[in-house]
């Protein structure tokens, strides 16, 4: 037999008695994660999939995609109400109910933020949405109190910025001019809320009869880099409200200049090009008024000012003693404007119809009021003690595919109802102006008469 194999071991005592703890230690250490492990990774897992949803739901609020961000803010919500995150998941549900037009739920969420997490840095960011919800309300004077509220809590220069846009915005159409001054003069060059608010502040000036700081105001805007759509929107907003101001003060070439730049998508491009007219008319140059009014009624026929366009239009052929062109202006005008005995019936028909979409979007609103208080009845916020425990797995998906169904219909109903409430805008204000303009008939007939005069004393 080998020597190793008769050879005897002896251990002290203290080091046997070592080894006995160290491999007691080890199973009751063993047992513990035998028994813990599951739950730990279950956690782990939770938490992963809280970070995923959360992380997609910033990606999609980027991307202005509110219907699919609150969807994921929901369901982080549901299953992991104690998510270490889960006061960014209150402010951001808040935002996106806010986007999605849903002021209620979005005030709700806000408020919930305010009450509920005291320590929270987002407590002046909830402010600011519960401030902007009281400024769209036209609440004013609360939305100044908040704009109090949110200077007392050390907000960060955005939210001040921001602040300080609505809370200007507030006090401009409370009159408060010089506040209104004060407050948008201090919003940073840097913010997002800078070019609108220097726009409001133009208008704050021309009221206290600061016209060359008004003036300065919005060259400084039209001198802007365009960015985007809507800073393109703005400047060809600015200018044409500088044309206009050029043209109150009779700077005709100035004010033409000023329309002419005003592009081509712009939603009001069709006042620029009825402006534009008027300024070459003002300026004598009658015969280059016709290409702005031309593009303006082929352009926009429907719109309020093709109509007053063509009277420009048949007054510079007038003028240029085209009468043939004028009386097919004039033919137009008559035939665009019903005649008195025919006005009546087509008001009875007009107010029918408006009759009929009123009732239509009342519906709509109802349910959309219905289908909203019920996804704030829904929603899971932490705290509330509204929900069943998770062990109801059935119950607990019930709920979730409700608050789901209860998003998607609200969209569906939301985009309905602004449907019919464009159409309803759209048959009103053609209502009010046709029989606001029932004399343009007359006046049309009489201009067609007298190119017609003046037609037949041409050699």
């Amino acid at each position: 037999m080998h020597l190793f194999e008769r050879q005897t071991y002896i251990v002290h005592p203290r080091i046997r008695l070592a080894s006995v703890l160290m491999l007691a230690l080890l199973l009751l250490s063993l047992c513990d994660w035998a028994s813990a492990a599951p739950g730990n990774r279950q956690e782990t897992d939770l938490e992963k999939s809280s970070a995923r949803l959360f992380a997609e739901a910033q990606t999609l609020l980027a991307a202005r995609d509110y219907w699919a961000a609150a969807r994921d803010l929901i369901l982080v919500l549901d299953f992991n109400p104690n998510y270490e995150k889960v006061d960014q998941v209150v402010f951001m549900l808040g935002e996106c109910l806010y986007e999605i037009g849903l002021p209620q739920g979005a005030s709700r969420l806000y408020q919930h933020l305010i009450t509920r997490y005291l320590r929270s840095p987002l407590l002046p960011e909830a402010l600011l949405g519960l401030q902007r919800i009281e400024y769209d309300r036209q609440d004013y004077p609360r939305c100044i109190d908040h704009h109090e509220a949110i200077f007392r809590s050390q907000p960060s220069l955005p939210v001040a910025d921001a602040s300080n846009y609505f809370a200007g915005l507030a006090y401009y159409h409370l009159r408060d001019y010089p506040k209104t001054m004060e407050l948008l003069s201090k919003i940073s060059l840097t913010s997002s809320y800078a070019p609108h608010g220097q726009y409001t502040l133009a208008l704050a000036q021309m009221r206290m009869k600061q016209v060359p700081r008004a003036i300065t105001t919005l060259r400084s805007i039209c001198a802007m880099a365009v960015e985007n759509d809507e800073i393109r929107a703005l400047i060809d907003e600015s200018h044409l409200t500088l044309g206009y101001l050029y043209y109150e003060l009779g700077y005709y070439q100035r004010a033409h200049a000023q329309f002419i730049q005003v592009s081509p998508v712009h939603e009001n491009q069709d006042a620029a090009l009825l402006a534009a007219g008027w300024a070459l008319l003002q300026d004598g140059q009658i015969s280059a008024a016709i290409a702005p009014l031309t593009e303006l009624v082929h352009r926009f026929p429907l719109r309020e000012s093709a109509e007053e366009g063509l009277f420009l239009l048949g007054r510079c052929y007038m003028s240029l003693k085209q009468y043939e062109d004028a009386i097919n202006i004039y033919d137009h005008l008559i035939a665009l404007f019903p005649s008195s005995a025919a006005m009546p019936g087509i008001k009875e028909e007009a107010q029918g119809t408006l009759l009929d979409e009123s009732i239509a979007v009342e519906k709509i609103k109802t349910d959309l009021l219905v289908m909203e208080s019920n996804l704030l009845d829904a929603l899971p916020l932490p705290g509330d003690n509204v929900l069943l425990p998770h062990y109801y797995g059935e119950e607990h998906n019930r709920i979730m595919d409700t608050r789901q169904g209860l998003l998607r219909r609200i969209q569906e109903e939301r985009e309905k109802m602004n449907a019919a409430f464009q159409e309803i805008q759209y048959l009103r204000e053609l209502m009010v102006r046709k029989q606001d303009r029932q004399d343009w008939r007359a006046y049309a007939e009489y201009s067609k008469s007298r190119a017609l005069f003046m037609q037949s004393m041409q050699p």
